[in-house]
């Protein structure tokens, strides 16, 4: 499917949408398309983590996803944008212009801001090349964590599962609330947040449960979804560096080494570039 996503989109950006006449993407929307489904695989990127994080991470030897809708940081974690709400992205209006129909309705709107936002789980990654003091403070237990220095060919060679199950690794496109979303992809809601966070650069994985996935009663009903997926990972692929927090010990430096070598991992840890000397 992604492969058919990816041949589907290059010809879009080449000829348009040719349904009945083509049909073309606003500059936005290609970006938003093209962001979620194209990276470049040398993209440096890393992760943010607390210590006992860090040890459940070489224990489980698996990441751990949680859906959109409980992440408190962005209420509006997968939502689509305000325009949304009084109209449709150029790529819809197009679309409803062909059809003589309009195919972003409100019911599916409804179901991308609601129903969908519990059933997608992302894992973020960051994609500063060079540490950030802000991105520690933020996210990395105040300086005091872990950060894992990795790139995209890494993370999506590591990952385990078999295709088409596999989650699927795209860049965030950061687009304020009059831009509306195309939700013919409903999806790319997962992909877009608000330029108020651009200086991340996050690269997410993104899982959207099937309907086989989703939990249910031995007589069909379906259940609440899970408060998070685990998705397996070959740690020496992923990891290629472990950097300790500017604001650690020499204690906390040893106790990183040490659980590293018990995992039998191969890669090393070294101290954050931002740490004041001694």
């Amino acid at each position: 499917m992604t492969n058919y996503l990816k041949e589907l989109i290059a010809q879009a950006e080449k000829h348009g949408f040719a349904i009945g006449f083509p049909i073309v993407m606003s500059g936005p929307e290609s970006e938003l398309v093209g962001n979620a489904f194209f990276l470049d695989p040398s993209q440096t990127i890393r992760h943010f983590i607390k210590f006992e994080y860090f040890a459940a991470l070489l224990a489980n030897r698996a990441l751990r996803l949680r859906p959109l809708n409980r992440f408190d940081d962005d209420p509006n974690e997968g939502k689509l944008s305000q325009a949304n709400a009084t109209g449709s992205s150029s790529f819809g209006t197009q679309l409803a212009q062909q059809w003589e129909t309009n195919p972003e309705t409100d019911g599916w709107k409804q179901f991308i801001n609601g129903t969908q936002r519990t059933l997608i789980y992302v894992h973020c990654w960051f994609g500063q090349e060079e540490e950030d003091k802000a991105m520690w403070s933020r996210y990395g237990n105040g300086g005091r964590g872990i950060c894992l220095k990795t790139s995209v060919q890494r993370l999506e060679e590591s990952m385990q599962s078999p295709l088409p199950s596999r989650p699927q690794l795209g860049k965030v496109t950061y687009l304020d609330e009059s831009v509306a979303i195309p939700t013919m992809i409903s999806s790319l809601a997962a992909y877009r947040k608000s330029p108020q966070f651009a200086h991340e650069k996050e690269c997410r994985i993104v899982h959207e449960l099937s309907f086989e996935e989703c939990p249910k009663t031995p007589d069909g009903e379906f259940l609440s979804p899970p408060d998070h997926l685990m998705v397996a990972v070959d740690l020496d692929r992923l990891i290629e560096t472990v950097v300790v927090g500017p604001n650690t010990d020499d204690d906390f430096f040893t106790r990183t080494e040490a659980i590293i070598k018990a995992a039998g991992l191969t890669c090393a840890a070294r101290r954050s570039q931002l740490a004041s000397p001694t």
